[in-house]
């Protein structure tokens, strides 16, 4: 889940966003799950909850995507305003896509 506020920067015609060097948590691990967390450069974070063996690694491109969808689908919709809610077909179905090569 991505919040609805705030922005990033998809550098190089969207294949890499500017991370910051996160100085809190970046993940967080149970029994039963693991909570992965990402912060782009404007300092936004992204969250993903999954499995408890889930890769890191492959949490942070997911949440990657994920902003890169939210920038090009929620965040270029002219009626879109910061704090509203992610609304978006185009966004929803993408991201939909993207999680079902995870299950």
């Amino acid at each position: 889940t991505l919040p609805a506020s705030g922005h990033g920067s998809a550098g190089g015609g969207g294949s890499k966003l500017e991370y910051l060097n996160p100085r809190g948590i970046k993940t967080i691990r149970g029994d039963s799950y693991s909570v992965h967390c990402m912060t782009v450069i404007s300092g936004t974070k992204g969250f993903a909850v999954c499995a408890p063996a889930f890769p890191e690694s492959v949490a942070q491109e997911l949440l990657a995507q994920i902003f890169i969808y939210f920038c090009d689908y929620v965040m270029k919709n002219p009626f879109y305003e910061l704090g509203m809610p992610a609304r978006c077909k185009q966004f929803d179905d993408r991201v939909q896509q993207l999680l079902g090569k995870y299950k």
